[in-house]
């Protein structure tokens, strides 16, 4: 059983994750390949508002995770992905 006092960040990996959906799995939902897949994961690449309500309705989210998948992938600079997190 998880601990309830260590706190996860919130990313679409952690989201992917916890809905119990591989990210092959993902991509198949949502028409695009895996390494489109993996790119929005690692932050390479950005999500549309409506490709987010896609990824969202995939995983199963209820509003408040699907309002924060929004913030999260709104938040997401490829720039700073590209250079390591930096």
């Amino acid at each position: 059983m998880p601990d309830p006092s260590v706190v996860v960040p919130l990313s679409l990996a952690n989201l992917r994750r916890r809905a119990g959906v591989t990210v092959e799995a993902l991509a198949a939902a949502c028409a695009v390949t895996l390494r489109a897949a993996y790119s929005w994961e690692r932050g390479e690449s950005r999500m549309s508002a409506a490709r987010v309500r896609e990824v969202a309705s995939a995983l199963g989210l209820g509003d408040s995770d699907e309002l924060a998948l929004h913030r999260w992938a709104a938040s997401v600079d490829p720039a700073i992905a590209a250079k390591g997190g930096e």
